[in-house]
């Protein structure tokens, strides 16, 4: 395999390029040339494609329309990227799936079935036009080869881009490039470096998948101001492509930016959300995009492929300013590399095709046969320097990422306190009757069985006017370390007050309250006052009953403790 790739600043140089390439200079088994362009219109690229075609008819030709071009470790906001990647046993198959009004793709079952059946399947390079979520139903569960590629478009959305495909224009749809080879190996890393910053909240309203209506109840357009700060001037995707929303899924973090903002505040994206959802605001560090783009180099030089695959977000380019050519610089130390910077960033997720934003994609191809490789040198990654106002940046993210852990830490360290009791870090009062609310609730709904332990430790008083309140402390603690040993986790401790505490017991019956309460006196049993004597408890236990309420639940309790507590000698349990 061989990889040629030009950039070029018109569609004239091009034609030129084009001239002065011998046809047998590209002779193969399998010829692949992709085109991207900034700035030509779909009759502009019909002609150059057609130009290649007439040149080199066996080459199968795809392309379209990006937001900034790549070719040999140089990224350009105007031109052209032409590449010619020459397959010498591996063969190349085009699968061009258009969309319909109802996001279906015509004639994915065919091609789903041909790529099922090939046993050669070594990878897929996808590029995409509009919307991702249908097509990333495709891939669910069928096929599992390394995927690479991109979203093609522009600002708009997509809906002034287009994809070439060997002859065919699609305006909205899909390109499946299958490469095909026993020989033929692929390799795919993906970096972001962007991170979460903010409180965490959740997609309450969507308009459609595409859509995000509202965050905690708020229109989306109004957190966004609230936290990023209003517009003044800026370009709504200028700022989104910035601070784009980090979503949590089982796979990772995604940041996905908004392609633009709608009158009622809601925002339009590239790849679907679901109510539910939970995200945060996210920003780019700098110093961290880099470290974090220079080890996934560094793996990808210990690939050593002879051809590399980029798509990289427009986003990087922005951020990353005049540092935009040493970072792409890396790439062509490891091989020939070519690309474009698009609005999204295609890689197989662990059950289905995953949009990305924000991520450079780096897929290293290599055609091995019955002689190894030529081993390039190591790469060593180079130092990056930041221009000034990225370290500016670089350092205020920094700050306000180590403030808001430092803060997060502490609300939670508050949060805490406002729940336990100080004394035996077990629940307080209202944090226990708030679990012993939310208990009843989920009971009526679904019975599984639920007990209130009501708890009172015996002649408390006494320990106290005798032995002194340092002792009575000591007392009550170990009271909590025992009631603590003897219950599970779905299960909850709490002080209700003085020297009373309550157990909430799920999924339990009266008869297994009674067997726990038998189980903590005896552990109880081997802690002794400073006399000698042995602690003691009064218990009452009542079972929930249809038709409790917490008033009725509580009464039934108290009513078995004050019984226990009259009970001669004390130390009895009681279940009403």
């Amino acid at each position: 395999m061989e990889v040629t790739s030009y950039l070029l600043e018109e569609e004239e140089e091009l034609e030129a390029c084009l001239a002065a390439i011998e046809p047998e200079e590209m002779e193969c088994h399998d010829l692949l040339v992709q085109i991207f362009s900034v700035s030509m219109k779909k009759k502009e690229f019909v002609h150059v494609t057609g130009l290649i075609k007439k040149k080199f008819p066996r080459a199968k030709v795809i392309g379209g329309k990006v937001a900034a071009c790549i070719s040999g470790g140089r990224g350009m906001d105007s031109g052209i990227s032409l590449t010619f990647m020459r397959f010498m046993s591996s063969e190349v198959h085009l699968f061009g799936l258009r969309l319909d009004d109802n996001e279906r793709a015509i004639g994915k079952d065919i091609c789903m079935d041909w790529l099922e059946k090939r046993k050669d399947l070594a990878a897929l390079e996808v590029l995409t036009i509009g919307h991702i979520n249908t097509l990333s139903s495709l891939f669910s569960g069928r096929i599992w080869v390394p995927l690479f590629g991109g979203l093609l478009g522009d600002s708009t959305g997509g809906k002034e881009g287009f994809i070439y495909c060997d002859g065919e224009i699609l305006k909205h749809g899909l390109l499946l490039v299958a490469l095909c080879g026993r020989h033929l190996q692929v390799h795919v890393e993906r970096s972001s470096g962007w991170l979460p910053l903010g409180p965490l909240m959740t997609i309450t309203k969507v308009n459609g998948p595409y859509i995000v209506s509202e965050l905690d109840g708020q229109p989306f357009a109004d957190m966004y101001s609230h936290y990023i700060g209003d517009l003044e001037g800026e370009t709504f995707l200028d700022k989104s492509l910035l601070f784009p929303i980090v979503l949590h899924r089982e796979s990772g973090l995604i940041a996905r930016h908004p392609l633009l903002c709608h009158e009622d505040g809601s925002a339009e994206f590239g790849a679907g959300f679901q109510v539910g959802d939970l995200v945060q605001f996210g920003y780019g560090n700098p110093q961290h995009v880099i470290h974090d783009t220079q080890e996934m180099q560094q793996r990808m030089a210990e690939f050593h492929p002879q051809g590399l695959f980029l798509a990289d977000c427009l986003a990087r380019w922005l951020l990353m300013e005049g540092n935009v050519e040493s970072e792409l610089k890396n790439c062509r130390l490891i091989a020939p590399s070519f690309g474009f910077y698009g609005y999204g960033e295609l890689v197989h997720g662990r059950s289905s095709m995953m949009l990305h934003n924000m991520t450079l994609v780096l897929a290293g191809i290599k055609e091995t046969d019955t002689e190894e490789l030529h081993l390039r040198a190591q790469f060593m990654p180079d130092h990056i320097p930041l221009t000034r106002q990225q370290q500016y940046l670089s350092h205020l993210v920094h700050f306000v990422q180590q403030t808001t852990s430092e803060l997060e830490a502490l609300n939670g360290l508050l949060g805490r306190k406002a729940q336990t009791d100080d004394l035996t870090g077990l629940y307080n009062k209202g944090q226990i009757e708030s679990i012993l609310q939310e208990a009843i609730k989920q009971e009526a709904k679904n019975p599984r069985g639920v007990c209130l332990m009501m708890i009172d430790a015996d002649n408390f008083k006494h320990i106290n006017d005798h032995f002194g309140h340092d002792t009575g402390d000591v007392a009550l603690k170990t009271i909590a370390q025992v009631l603590t040993e003897h219950v599970r986790n779905s299960d909850a401790v709490g002080r209700w007050g003085g020297d009373e505490f309550w157990v909430i017991l799920r999924e339990t019956d009266g008869e297994g309250a009674s067997q726990v309460a038998a189980r903590i006196k005896e552990s109880l049993a081997q802690y002794h006052l400073p006399d000698g004597s042995n602690y003691s408890l009064s218990i009452g236990i009542t079972a929930a009953i249809k038709g409790d309420t917490q008033e009725t639940f509580f009464h039934r309790a108290d009513q078995a403790l004050y019984q226990a507590k009259a009970t001669p000698g004390k130390n009895a349990t009681v279940v009403i």
